[in-house]
């Protein structure tokens, strides 16, 4: 979210894509990569990587949260 703050934005994105290759199972890094894509205004990644976290735990209720936005 620091980095997001700060204007990095594709540092951001580079970062959390590389989470999610490190830990696919894991929604909180498909949400945060979400999050970064969504304030990057690639919208419709943002929401396929909510979906991916979603799709891994249907109770992640900070991706439904995030989803909503």
């Amino acid at each position: 979210a620091w980095l997001l703050a700060a204007g990095a934005t594709e540092r951001a994105l580079a970062l959390h894509a590389d989470e999610v290759a490190r830990t696919p199972e894991d929604p909180r890094a498909h949400r945060d990569l979400g999050f970064a894509l969504y304030f990057a205004r690639r919208h419709a990644e943002a929401v396929d990587a909510l979906a991916a976290a979603l799709a891994l735990d249907r109770d992640f209720w900070v991706g439904h949260l995030s989803m909503a936005l």
